[in-house]
């Protein structure tokens, strides 16, 4: 499974309102400066602070984009130790 695959997947959800635009466009991003390991982890710690997010604050729509930078800054540094 490649970037494409990733991009064309996420792009379907966006298409379906499941996922914002921005959201999918980010992603395709990331998909092509990541390799699929690192992607999978940065799309897991966005899910895992963008879920303790909702949960603390009360909230039914997820801010997908700040968990992602997340996800990725957090990978990034992990990758440069």
């Amino acid at each position: 499974m490649g970037a494409v695959d990733l991009v064309g997947s996420f792009s379907l959800l966006a298409h379906f309102n499941y996922l914002g635009s921005a959201d999918a466009w980010l992603t395709g991003v990331l998909a092509t400066q990541f390799a699929f390991i690192p992607l999978l982890w940065v799309l897991l710690i966005a899910c895992f602070t963008g879920l303790i997010h909702a949960t603390l604050l009360k909230q039914h729509q997820l801010p997908w984009i700040p968990h992602l930078a997340v996800g990725s800054l957090i990978v990034t540094l992990v990758q440069l130790i």
